[in-house]
């Protein structure tokens, strides 16, 4: 019986061994071993930020791009498209504030400015087009810009 308990314990490490090996074989072979790794592109979660050399194990998943719970991907942020309605609000020269339309052809006509093409910007990227264009009217434009329809 004493045998018997002896090659059981035997055995049960055995496995154990084996298990823990082929895990690390498995970690090894998954490795991107050139050293070419992509950080996690989400703010959010701070992977990837100040130098670190955090991955996410799946991208547009854990790191903030998508949602498993709804079983998509999550694009964070948008970007404008004909027929969208912004507000311009400027800190300083509230005249200037205007309420415009994204037309069929992606511009938008600014009030003494002229047009800006807009289509496919992201709002902060909108935002300094909006600066950049009043640059020659207002000296260190102030410019909020907020999404009211799309």
């Amino acid at each position: 019986m004493k045998r018997l308990s002896i090659f059981v314990r035997i055995m049960g490490t055995a496995l154990l061994v084996v298990e823990c090996c082929s895990a690390a074989f498995a970690q090894v072979e998954n490795a991107d071993l050139s050293g070419n790794k992509e950080t996690s592109r989400s703010g959010f979660t701070g992977a990837g930020a100040g130098g670190s050399r955090t991955t996410a194990a799946k991208a547009g998943r854990a790191d903030g791009l998508g949602n498993p719970i709804l079983g998509g991907e999550r694009h964070p942020l948008y970007r404008l498209r004909p027929s969208d309605v912004v507000e311009i609000s400027f800190t300083v020269a509230p005249e200037f504030n205007q309420t415009l339309t994204v037309q069929p052809d992606g511009y938008v006509m600014l009030k003494d400015a002229g047009m800006v093409e807009v289509q496919g910007l992201k709002l902060d990227e909108f935002s300094d087009a909006v600066e950049k264009a009043y640059r020659g009217y207002l000296h260190d434009p102030q410019v909020a810009v907020s999404l009211k329809e799309f």
